[in-house]
């Protein structure tokens, strides 16, 4: 209810992705589900159920340029990434000539249509924290741009050590 308040806020339609219709294993990978979307929107704002979505939330459309896909740096807060990469690189024998030490959560996405390619779905689902690290070396892969989101708009409960702050303060 929460998310759908927030969608009318913004003034954008509301869509839930709650039926498992292209993952062989995982509610997770229907993420992949973004990639037909694009045909039908220019720009979709993803959120994981599992969020809370303040009254004063700011229209997350306008934090991120169209050119660049928003979403948060977890890289900064915890330690997995470096391994969360390497698994999922061997998994998929793929093999990164660059990679800037950064792993993007991705609970929360400002997505626009030119990012379309990211979220063709794998023929293969590989588990490496589900379809997350999957993301992480597309993005590497594709070289996206990015528009890093504060921790703020995705917060995770690691982050109250790093901030000082509560979590009802993001």
């Amino acid at each position: 209810p929460l998310i759908k308040l927030y969608a009318d806020k913004i003034d954008a339609e509301f869509m839930c992705i709650s039926e498992k219709t292209i993952s062989e294993t995982t509610i997770h990978w229907e993420k992949f589900q973004i990639y037909d979307l694009l045909d039908k929107y220019n720009r979709i704002l993803y959120f994981d159920t599992d969020l809370i979505i303040r009254k004063d939330c700011p229209d997350l459309f306008d934090e991120v340029p169209e050119d660049k896909l928003g979403m948060f740096d977890e890289a900064k807060f915890t330690d997995r990434s470096k391994e969360l990469m390497i698994d999922i690189c061997n998994k998929y024998d793929e093999k990164l000539p660059v990679w800037n030490g950064k792993y993007f959560n991705s609970g929360v996405m400002v997505i626009s249509e030119i990012h379309k390619k990211l979220f063709k779905k794998p023929d293969k689902e590989i588990f490496s924290f589900y379809e997350q690290s999957y993301l992480n070396m597309m993005l590497a892969k594709l070289n996206i741009e990015m528009h890093e989101l504060h921790y703020k708009f995705n917060r995770m409960p690691c982050l109250d050590s790093f901030t000082g702050e509560e979590r009802y303060n993001s």
